[in-house]
């Protein structure tokens, strides 16, 4: 397995594809009974925020109060707008 730097456009889409791949098992997954239902649930919604984040993370190619990009370690002031991040399978 590969190490990237977290905060790299490499980094950030490894983990993507892997955050992808995780969600692609959750859609397709069944519940076995309905005590599980609200576990199940609140774990596809961790997913799919993350993918957002993840996603518009790759998208703010600059470093902006939280958001710190190694490979762009400056605010760049052409960015100064809102990322609306949405949709499930194709965000």
């Amino acid at each position: 397995m590969k190490i990237y730097q977290f905060r790299t456009g490499t980094g950030l889409s490894a983990s993507l594809d892997r955050l992808d791949d995780l969600w692609r098992e959750i859609r397709n997954s069944q519940t076995l009974d309905d005590s599980q239902i609200v576990r199940s649930r609140e774990a596809a919604a961790m997913v799919a925020t993350a993918r957002w984040m993840y996603n518009s993370g790759l998208q703010r190619q600059e470093t902006r109060g939280m958001h710190k990009r190694e490979d762009y370690p400056q605010q760049d002031p052409n960015q100064q707008y809102r990322l609306l991040s949405g949709g499930l399978d194709k965000i």
